[in-house]
């Protein structure tokens, strides 16, 4: 073992010797008092740690095969950047529509997109949504009731057991446990400033991306996207790409880190850069239009980038009247 390296030379008396053993059992009961990681039982938890959409997602899944989650976030409240997410469905034929003269209408949209309607139906819900583990399909109330039961049964043992589901805010993870080659569980900073570990048979991390790390030399931005430094984040500041180093530090490899999105609908106002405004068409500095609105972010963000103007405050931004 390596720890003998550390003991004297053997050719001495046998007292020394002696000495030398003792000392060595001590230090190895020692090292043995002070505990290690464990192998994870069947009975730990599903450790989550990000409380967005993905991290709510995962844990309604452990929950749903009768697992046991504790969900960790480090804000003070759930929801991530999901919780900005502000798509909509749109109608058509309405009321308010009538009333203001506009002439819109199912066939409208069909006449004005009908490529796009056609894929979206051969590719409808039916080929993505996963079929019952029993292979049989089910009337469509059935499933409701069913879903229904089963939400209000997770709510009640989420009430009467608090084992069963832990939701803890202000709790940072700083890192991952590890027994042998397994994730055993996170070390946590409590909102007290206490340290603790916490044991899981297995660790979810669902931290989020990281467009707010660029402040720093281990910045994931700087090191992917450095291109994307100059440009203001609609993420909020927790998006640090925490997971994502911790991962790394473990030997996992990571990929499609270059692809961060710029987000191109929205106005900037030099006084309070913060403040945002969606936009509709996109006109050069002639006032003339030249790009389809309705396309793809890639290629809105392109075309703004060829026919925009510098930004006076920033040259490094590109900006279209709307």
């Amino acid at each position: 073992m390596p720890l003998i390296a550390e003991c004297p030379q053997w050719n001495r008396t046998i007292s020394e010797k002696m000495a030398n053993l003792a000392y060595f059992v001590l230090l190895t009961v020692c090292v043995m008092a002070q505990g290690s990681p464990k192998m994870p039982h069947s009975e730990d938890p599903v450790i989550v740690v990000g409380g967005g959409l993905a991290g709510l997602s995962s844990s309604i899944e452990a929950l749903r095969n009768g697992g046991k989650v504790i969900l960790i976030e480090r804000e003070k409240n759930v929801g991530g950047n999901s919780a900005k997410a502000s798509s909509g469905i749109k109608g058509c034929g309405t009321e308010a529509q009538d009333r203001l003269g506009m002439k819109d209408s199912t066939d409208k949209l069909y006449s004005d997109s009908p490529l796009e309607i056609a894929t979206m139906t051969e590719r409808s819900s039916m080929f993505w949504i996963p079929s019952p583990k029993e292979g049989r399909p089910s009337p469509v109330g059935i499933s409701i009731i069913r879903a229904l039961k089963f939400s209000t049964y997770i709510l009640k043992e989420v009430e009467e057991r608090s084992e069963f589901m832990k939701i803890l805010v202000n709790t940072e993870v700083l890192g991952l446990v590890t027994w042998n080659e397994y994730i055993t569980g996170v070390r946590i900073k409590k909102e007290d400033g206490s340290l603790d570990e916490i044991r899981g048979k297995s660790v979810i991390l669902a931290t989020g991306r990281f467009s707010s790390d660029r402040h720093n030399e281990s910045s994931l931005l700087n090191e992917f996207a450095s291109d994307k430094m100059g440009f203001l984040t609609t993420n909020g500041a927790f998006a640090r790409g925490e997971g994502i180093k911790m991962a790394r530090a473990m030997g996992a490899q990571i990929i499609g880190m270059e692809h961060v999105q710029i987000h191109l609908t929205a106005f900037i106002d030099p006084k309070d850069p913060t403040a945002g405004r969606l936009c509709a068409e996109k006109v050069n500095s002639k006032g003339v239009r030249f790009a389809n609105e309705l396309g793809r972010r890639d290629y809105l963000t392109g075309r703004i980038q060829s026919e925009g103007d510098d930004f006076p405050e920033n040259p490094k931004w590109r900006y279209v009247i709307c």
